[in-house]
């Protein structure tokens, strides 16, 4: 348990902080907002938080949890200074509600009763129940046995030194969630999944081991139409943009599914895609007006899709696959965009905004999701914020700054709660529902190494020749900011390479309509 599934909070409301010299050297303590009843008030929220989401009772106590589904959390250390001065009723009223609750969610009161200072009137001890006194007034305990107790002495100042040293340096162990035991599937069952109405995935695992699932689409009369994920540096967000490509490449076939997958300017997450067959499109270190030339691609495809209902009378993609697909077969696509505030950046005529408020509010009919990733939810220049984020409903938050986390709007009052939890990287919150109360599934990504990586992507190369679909999928469009474009990567050009004679008018024609498809 110690140190690394530990927290401390320390509280010393009349000392303001004095009682503890050695709190620097702790391994992790609960931020103080300087207000005592609003810092024991967190404790008690994350509190009945833990007791909500674990199923915990007086019978299954924190501690009893699977260590598995336990990972996750943390047993936090309450310790009180100098009680009772400096707190008043509330104080009090909340340090009982965590002395006597607390043990149930692996939090654990230890108070410095002051006997120079008395509580306020009507209120006394009894209220703390089942404590467990030690009077160091006397020079030896007697414990409830009468069996009489002599404390060590406190180690000198060089040996705490060492042993907080120690602590602080510590590294935990590593405790992952094996992508293969939740996220993949029999290779029998490979491509055996259909997009018709929506595409789901398990990423990790959440709760008293429950399966921590994403989706776009519509099912049950709920729609989840477009993601954003927001993680600092060391998070876990790369892990998770994996996980969520391979989890949904595996489940759905190209013909189901195409992806396009952008880098910032700064970024190579995709690289490992190039190969990929459900990718369509791969932009590597990507500029700005480059990723915009992207989204607009996308704009053109919305567009294309939307006469083509309207010649044969349907109004969305479920409708249209219904009908038997007769202007041919349209997968859902999604677009993955990490560090999406670039697409912002020196855009004076706000293009990338108005398509993005485009693809919001109208890609769920033609089946285009979006799936865009950053530090942090909001960016920069970005214009018809609240349109485009009302139409984003799954949100998924990692590790983000203590800033970050108490400027969220995204979610709701529980939602910020549970995402200042997010202090490991692969923790999560994932909250399907626009972000509100209620909805929100605290959890951890499945961890997926680079060798399971390369031989999910190896063998789904191989799943196309085994089903002989390549000339059914299109050629996977790939860009790179560093590098010089390669001409035989041009889909346009390899279909010309393809044919042994020159074209005919009708062939060029068809060649033309066929674009990108």
């Amino acid at each position: 348990m110690l140190p690394h599934q530990t927290r401390y909070s320390l509280i010393d409301p009349a000392g303001h902080g004095t009682a503890f010299p050695i709190a620097g050297e702790l391994p992790l303590i609960r931020e103080s907002s300087g207000d005592t009843f609003r810092d024991l008030e967190e404790i008690v929220k994350d509190m009945r938080r833990m007791i909500r989401t674990y199923g915990l009772a007086s019978s299954k106590p924190f501690e009893k949890i699977p260590e598995e589904i336990r990972i996750n959390e943390r047993f936090e250390f309450i310790f009180v200074a100098n009680f009772p001065k400096g707190y008043d009723r509330r104080d009090i009223e909340s340090l009982q509600t965590i002395g006597n609750t607390g043990p149930i969610a692996g939090k654990y009161l230890f108070i410095h009763i002051n006997t120079k200072y008395e509580l306020p009137s009507e209120m006394d001890m009894k209220g703390f129940e089942n404590p467990y006194p030690i009077n160091i007034s006397e020079d030896k305990f007697k414990s409830s046995c009468q069996l009489k107790l002599i404390p060590d002495t406190a180690p000198d100042e060089n040996v705490q030194q060492e042993l907080l040293t120690c602590l602080k340096n510590a590294r935990p162990p590593e405790r992952k969630i094996d992508w293969n035991k939740v996220v993949g599937i029999s290779k029998e069952d490979w491509w055996s999944f259909k997009a018709t109405e929506f595409i789901e995935t398990p990423v990790g695992s959440s709760g008293s081991n429950e399966t921590l699932k994403v989706w776009f689409g519509y099912r049950n009369d709920k729609q989840c139409v477009h993601g954003i994920l927001a993680g600092m540096t060391g998070s876990g967000k790369s892990n998770c943009y994996h996980v969520i490509i391979t989890g949904l490449s595996v489940r759905y076939s190209p013909k189901e599914l195409q992806l396009y997958l952008i880098d910032g300017k700064s970024g190579a997450s995709f690289q490992f895609y190039k190969d990929l067959p459900h990718a369509k499109v791969v932009s590597l270190h990507t500029f700005p007006e480059l990723a915009r030339s992207i989204l607009k691609e996308l704009i053109d495809e919305k567009q294309r899709r939307d006469d083509i209902f309207k010649n044969i009378g349907v109004e969305k993609l479920e409708q249209y696959k219904s009908a038997g697909q007769p202007e041919g077969n349209l997968p859902r696509l999604l677009l993955l965009v990490d560090e999406y505030q670039e697409l912002f950046e020196e855009d004076s005529d706000g293009l990338a905004s108005k398509w993005l408020k485009d693809l919001s509010e109208k890609g769920r009919n033609v089946g285009i999701h979006m799936l865009l990733g950053s530090q942090r939810f909001g960016a920069p220049y970005m214009m018809y914020r609240d349109a485009i984020f009302g139409n984003i409903h799954l949100r998924m938050a990692m590790k983000m700054s203590d800033a970050d986390v108490k400027a969220l709007t995204e979610f709701g009052k529980e939602g910020r709660l549970y995402v200042a939890t997010c202090d490991l990287p692969g923790k999560i919150v994932v909250n399907d529902d626009t972000g509100n109360d209620g909805q929100n599934n605290i959890g951890k990504i499945a961890f997926l190494t680079e060798k399971e990586r390369t031989n999910v992507l190896s063998q789904l190369s191989d799943q196309i020749d085994q089903q002989n679909i390549a000339k059914d999928i299109p050629q996977t469009i790939i860009f790179d900011g560093k590098e010089q474009p390669r001409l035989i990567e041009n889909p346009q050009m390899s279909r010309l390479l393809a044919h042994n004679n020159w074209l005919t008018p009708k062939e060029w024609e068809a060649l033309a309509k066929k674009g990108y498809c």
